[in-house]
This record gives C-alpha cells, structure tokens and sequence, in this order.
C-alpha cells in the first residue's frame, strides 16, 4: 500500500514509514484488516509453510521422527540464506 514511486517522484524512506506507521495505526482499529489478515496467511502459509511444521512437529513428538545434532566446520547449504541475510544486515 506503501508506494516508492508517484507520477515519476521517488518516495524518500522515511516518508514511506510514515506512510506505513500511518496505515498499520489505522489497520489496528480494524478488525479483520484484509492487509494485515492476508499478511498473516502470507507469512504462515507460505514463509513459515505451517502445515508441513505441523506435520513435522507431530512426528518428533510420536517418536517417527528423530533429531540429530551435527556439527560442522561450514553452514549447511539450506542454512545460506540465513547466513547472507545476516552479513546483509552488517553492511
């Protein structure tokens, strides 16, 4: 809802923020806020894919599923994106 461009004029970050606080202090008066809800799903259905946890969660809880510790000199190839998300962060 937030535009970085109007008519050819970038939007400064800091007026995007504003614009943004402006808006979440509205959507939090508003039950069921379309933005927020669809935020939510958004960020549970398919960042967080929270079935698949789901699913996982039950099987280290039955025993199917077993949990082993590794330790190794370098980040496994998944852990790559957290690792750059990281050192973007610091620079």
């Amino acid at each position: 809802m937030v535009l970085k461009q109007y008519k050819g004029y970038e939007i400064g970050v800091g007026k995007q923020q504003r614009s943004s606080a402006s808006i979440l202090n509205v959507a939090k008066r508003i039950e069921d806020f379309p933005i927020v809800e669809e935020t939510f799903r958004e960020i549970l259905e398919e960042v967080f894919d929270i079935e698949h946890a789901k699913e996982v969660l039950k099987g280290i809880e039955s025993g199917d599923t077993e949990i082993r510790v590794v330790e190794t000199p370098f980040p496994s190839p998944f852990a790559h994106n957290l690792v750059a998300l990281q050192a973007s962060e610091w620079y």
